[in-house]
């Protein structure tokens, strides 16, 4: 903790503080309608994000990128995917945000109309017969809901006050979702097999994909936040009025 603070100090040292830019909604710490000005904010910053803030050091969030997550992994079954690509983070809708100065946190419930992953898959299985296969495979679920509890910090530097953000932990709820792949190595018996192996194992492959995806969700959020923190006072984000 005390590593990333140091980290975060030694990056706004020298940083010249810009004037806030107009896609950022500034909000005032004493507004009565606080959380829905930080609510208009997030929205506002969805178009940005597409394309990335290159004056905030913000690359591309659409789509974003992972390389690795077990899917499966039990004695009979076992799956990998790599080269992972996630579309559809920017189709979020606010359903509730509380801004808590106090406690220096932020609620936020959200869901995405859709999420689409995309990557290659490693089987090892034993169906009837050992089976070793890899391909392509595609996920896709609509309507994720998904719940965040972001915290904050006030770190000191040359007398002025920034935003740092330290830990956000994420919990996804995601109903069903369609599944699809093509087998490189696989003959249409093993093909039908595989399906029906993963037709009967969609819990556990939900379970097994959420904490991965509910991880570089909230490691994404994170960097994002802490980007623009560092190139604003909590003054300037947060001005002492209505």
């Amino acid at each position: 903790m005390f590593s990333n603070q140091l980290l975060f100090l030694m990056t706004v040292i020298g940083m010249a503080v810009a004037e806030v830019p107009s896609y950022i909604h500034v909000c005032g710490r004493k507004d009565p309608k606080l959380d829905e000005c930080v609510i208009n904010s997030v929205k506002s910053l969805r178009d940005k994000l597409r394309d990335g803030i290159p004056e905030l050091d913000i690359p591309p969030v659409e789509p974003l990128k992972m390389s690795k997550v077990e899917l499966i992994d039990t004695p009979s079954f076992k799956a990998t995917a790599t080269d992972i690509i996630l579309r559809g983070l920017l189709t979020y809708h606010v359903n509730f945000l509380h801004v808590d100065l106090k406690k220096q946190q932020i609620d936020i419930d959200v869901y995405f109309e859709e999420n689409k992953l995309d990557a290659h898959f490693n089987i090892t299985a034993q169906i009837l017969v050992p089976i070793v296969g890899k391909g392509p495979i595609s996920l896709v679920a609509k309507n994720v809901a998904a719940k965040a509890n972001l915290n904050f910090k006030l770190v000191d530097h040359a007398g002025k006050k920034y935003v740092f953000f330290p830990s956000m932990t994420t919990n996804l709820d995601v109903k069903n979702y369609d599944l699809k792949f093509e087998a490189e190595n696989f003959d249409n018996s093993l093909h039908d097999a595989i399906s029906q192996a993963l037709g009967n194992s969609r819990q556990e492959i939900l379970d097994a994909v959420k904490p991965n995806l509910e991880k570089v969700i909230s490691e994404t959020v994170l960097s994002m936040a802490n980007k623009i923190g560092k190139h604003f006072t909590y003054d300037e984000l947060l001005p002492d009025r209505e």
